[in-house]
């Protein structure tokens, strides 16, 4: 109704030479400004629900990724689905009853040789890194690792997420819901040699059934 405004606040730690993020509310007069996260930990995508009652926020606490859930007050947030990795672009359904979100799924690769093992007591470099990939390095990330951003969907009422996409490609981006809540659209490189073009992405519609 906009009345309430919630946003990511980011400090920096002089001692640990490390970012963290919480969340905070203020009313949109500037009032009652507030901390929403008061735990340790990396809080994200802050994101209302449709008719306004709550609030979804992306986590990570110590080794955990978690999706978190509450109502925009004082009171501390429910953990909702824990994950093996971070979640991104989080979006309510229209009905406020799923939330869809992205994350990345890691694939094993079958290795170019078979090393013999080291014998008892050894120490041995670390063996080579083979690299067929266009893309793979990143600024700030370091080597990109096996696997893909896939799309997921999850109801309140179960919180049990259930993967929709497995194909061999990035499924990222904001995610939007179609207006009858059957249909997500995200932007994607869903073809062959993507990487000879990473500017040109694609709009996608995939439905949730």
């Amino acid at each position: 109704d906009g009345s309430t405004i919630v946003y990511t606040r980011t400090s920096a730690s002089i001692k640990t030479d490390r970012f963290s993020t919480s969340i905070w509310g203020i009313r949109s007069d500037g009032s009652d400004h507030h901390a929403i996260t008061r735990e340790k930990g990396n809080y994200s995508q802050p994101r209302w629900s449709p008719d306004g009652s709550q609030l979804a926020v992306v986590a990570k606490k110590g080794d955990d990724h978690l999706i978190l859930i509450g109502t925009p007050d004082r009171k501390k947030l429910k953990s909702l689905v824990t994950l093996d990795n971070g979640a991104s672009s989080l979006a309510w359904s229209p009905d406020g009853k799923q939330l869809a979100f992205s994350s990345f799924v890691p694939v094993d690769v079958e290795p170019f040789v078979t090393l013999p093992e080291a014998p008892e007591g050894a120490s041995w470099a670390e063996p080579a890194r083979v690299i067929d990939k266009t893309i793979y390095r990143r600024d700030g990330g370091g080597y990109v690792k096996s696997g893909n951003r896939q799309l997921f969907v999850f109801a309140l009422s179960d919180a049990q997420p259930r993967q929709l996409t497995d194909s061999a490609y990035d499924h990222g981006g904001p995610i939007s819901w179609t207006p009858d809540g059957k249909s997500l659209l995200f932007s994607g490189q869903l073809y062959p040699d993507w990487e000879h073009s990473p500017r040109n992405s694609n709009i996608y519609q995939l439905e949730v059934e």
